[in-house]
């Protein structure tokens, strides 16, 4: 059959977490398709909208349904947890996108997807780098950001956390429209010291007088109650004061955060305890064919053309209604059903049922030639 490979991206990570592109890794997409493949791909992209797909890089796009998919909803507070599996990002992005029925490959737009961390790291207050190691915000892969602006190969972002704002500098290869799924070994050190409240407005410094990441803000989440109703942010001393400054650490979803405050803003601990519900879903579906007669085996290599690039795989045997018939391989074309409209794929003769094979005989005028 068809021969055909898709490069993906291999990257190092070198020291706290920085990302360098090291080289590509071939697999064909026979690998790409196959079950389990998303065990060994670690990419991922949490999509936001559905625009335009195409089957192939240099292919034209599907034509929309009538009724548009809804754009994909998650909570920008947490890291995306469950995102489509990224294999190519030179030309869009290239990702595995399935359903009850088929799994496909499709080239979406970086546009359609979430800017996020892309590796573990710490985002400085300022662009060449942290004022003494462990000052400053960690990030983790996959946390949503916004970009702010650029200077060399540092990238600042605003990051909208539960009570706090960040607006710091990551290095560039870091901010991405997909993220590494990695094993993250990070614990948050232990402080040892008491705990006090940072008033709304209060900002973190990366050094005594030096220059703020993050601010303490109201609530972006009604779910989450921590004290808000004596209106400051639970931090932990760190350390002992240095002009005036004390260094303070607090945790929150997806970051954890370490910076210098004036002593004087730092309001001492009401008695009681603290409580915080935290929850989010994720969430897509579709389906493709009717009941009937399987026209079309399962485990197919479906391709973009007949004898072009594989770019799908039917989960099950499936009835489909032939579109049309290629005389001279003798491919069959049928409807695929995405939310990005139909796509027509093609199959290779064998794996076209008896069924099958019976309407798309009888497709007359609809037989394609070379």
């Amino acid at each position: 059959m068809r021969a055909y490979s898709v490069l993906l991206g291999s990257v190092l990570l070198l020291g706290c977490g920085e990302a360098s592109t090291a080289g590509w890794v071939e697999a064909d997409a026979e690998a790409l398709l196959a079950d389990g493949a998303t065990d060994w791909i670690p990419e991922r992209a949490g999509l936001i909208d559905y625009g335009r797909a195409r089957l192939t890089a240099a292919g034209g796009a599907l034509t929309p349904p009538e009724e548009r998919a809804q754009s994909q909803e998650h909570d920008r507070v947490a890291p995306i947890q469950h995102g489509m599996t990224v294999v190519d990002d030179r030309d869009g992005l290239r990702v595995l996108w399935q359903d009850r029925q088929v799994r496909m490959l499709l080239w979406l737009d970086e546009a359609d997807f979430e800017t996020v961390v892309y590796t573990p790291d710490w985002a400085a207050a300022v662009p060449d780098g942290l004022a003494e190691p462990g000052i400053g915000a960690r990030l983790t892969a996959g946390l949503p950001v916004e970009v702010l602006a650029s200077e060399g190969d540092r990238t600042q972002i605003y990051r909208r956390g539960v009570q706090l704002e960040v607006e710091a500098w990551l290095p560039a290869p870091q901010v991405r429209s997909y993220f590494r799924e990695v094993e993250d070994d990070f614990e948050a050190p232990l402080a040892h010291g008491s705990q006090g409240l940072l008033p709304v407005g209060t900002p973190l410094l990366d050094m005594p007088y030096g220059a703020p990441f993050a601010t303490v803000t109201e609530p972006a989440d009604t779910r989450v109650s921590r004290w808000w109703h004596h209106g400051g942010l639970e931090v932990e001393r760190v350390g002992e004061p240095a002009d005036g400054h004390q260094r303070v650490q607090v945790e929150e979803i997806g970051m954890f955060v370490r910076g210098w405050v004036p002593v004087e803003s730092i309001e001492p601990m009401p008695f009681g305890g603290r409580g915080a519900s935290y929850g989010s879903s994720f969430g897509c579906g579709g389906c493709w064919g009717h009941g009937g007669e399987p026209t079309l085996k399962a485990g197919a290599l479906l391709t973009a053309e007949p004898d072009g690039e594989i770019v799908a795989i039917p989960l099950h045997s499936l009835y489909r209604a032939p579109a049309r018939l290629d005389e001279a391989t003798g491919a069959v074309a049928f409807a695929v059903n995405t939310p990005w409209g139909d796509a027509e794929v093609w199959a290779d003769s064998w794996d076209v049922t008896p069924r099958g094979w019976a309407a798309a005989e009888a497709l007359g005028e609809g037989t394609v030639g070379h």
